[in-house]
């Protein structure tokens, strides 16, 4: 006798997102009833969209959320659990106690650490523990009980857009092996212990923006560009005389020894 399905909802944005869902539709023992997409950025919105589409499932913007009679319809649902993937919004309580094993979430740093936004910015520039992690959302913002977790290291030559980009293929690679166990109740969560740091997306300008005359070593200011360069986009912001404003990114490659 075959086992049931599991039915789930996916909150999804971005291109991880989009992976996640993928290996969920894939997936024989899972029923993708619901789609709740990221409501302030589309992209991948469409891919994602279609990925899930031979589920077929009811598909809601993540701003819905918060309309009165959706927690109710949530629960009407009889969904099993849900999977969060860089969604971007809160859930309030309501929507949590909608599921009857609770949300996962996808986060990509080493809780307790740099729970909230720009994880690999602040691995780097406060040289704090790296690595990414699977929980279960509570009501605080990546507060939850830890399903599964790794370390990944930070590499001297890494910038916060390439850590993001490794940090993004361990997590996937992490919920793939975690997945089947947790739908057969095989994972105990466990509750990290300690203060870790919180990061809000405003403080990003602590570390990307400077003025041409600020004192610093070349240790720290090498720091600083790497913390603030991404793949596309960001860079140090350096304020000049009269306002001028510059904009500069860091690529660094380890140069080998001519004498090896």
């Amino acid at each position: 006798m075959s086992k049931p399905r599991q039915r789930i909802a996916v909150f999804a944005n971005n291109r991880l997102g989009l992976r996640v869902v993928r290996h969920l539709a894939a997936d024989p023992g899972t029923e993708i009833r619901l789609l709740v997409l990221n409501s302030r950025r589309r992209a991948f919105a469409s891919e994602i969209a279609e990925a899930a589409g031979a589920h077929h499932p009811e598909v809601w913007a993540g701003d819905e959320l918060g309309d009165p009679g959706k927690t109710d319809q949530l629960t009407s649902m009889g969904l099993d659990f849900g999977v969060s993937v860089y969604f971007g919004h809160l859930l309030s309580r309501g929507s949590i106690r909608a599921f009857q094993r609770g949300v996962l979430n996808l986060h990509p740093a080493l809780l307790p650490f740099n729970r909230g936004s720009h994880p690999a910015v602040w691995a780097i520039w406060d040289g704090t523990p790296n690595g990414v992690s699977i929980h279960v959302i509570d009501e605080g913002i990546d507060t939850g009980p830890v399903v599964a977790q790794v370390p990944v290291r930070v590499r001297p030559t890494d910038t916060a857009g390439s850590l993001y980009l490794r940090n993004e293929d361990r997590l996937f690679d992490l919920f793939a092996e975690t997945y089947p166990a947790w739908c057969e109740g095989r994972v105990r969560n466990a509750r990290v212990s300690g203060a870790g740091s919180y990061h809000r997306l405003a403080d990003f300008d602590q570390v990307a923006r400077v003025t041409m005359d600020e004192a610093t070593t070349v240790g720290d200011l090498i720091r600083r560009m790497r913390a603030a360069t991404f793949d596309v986009g960001g860079g140090l912001i350096i304020t000049g005389d009269h306002g001028c404003r510059y904009r500069a990114r860091i690529s660094i490659a380890e140069e080998e020894d001519p004498d090896e």
